[in-house]
């Protein structure tokens, strides 16, 4: 199982900004709102707000 510092080092490598994630995350919430997601989406979305947290507390202590 991946964890949420894997996660992070693949986002910092593919050069996806906390913004990118912030993006790819409202559009998640758009369409769970539309009833269109199932639990493997939920997941996904999940694993990207973790990455999401991380990338920002690693902004704000640097």
């Amino acid at each position: 199982m991946e964890t949420r510092k894997d996660l992070v080092s693949e986002c910092i490598e593919l050069e996806i900004t906390p913004d990118d994630i912030r993006r790819i995350l409202r559009w998640f919430m758009a369409m769970q709102y539309q009833g269109r997601l199932d639990w493997d989406d939920l997941l996904i979305a999940e694993r990207l707000k973790s990455a999401y947290d991380l990338l920002v507390n690693m902004r704000i202590g640097s």
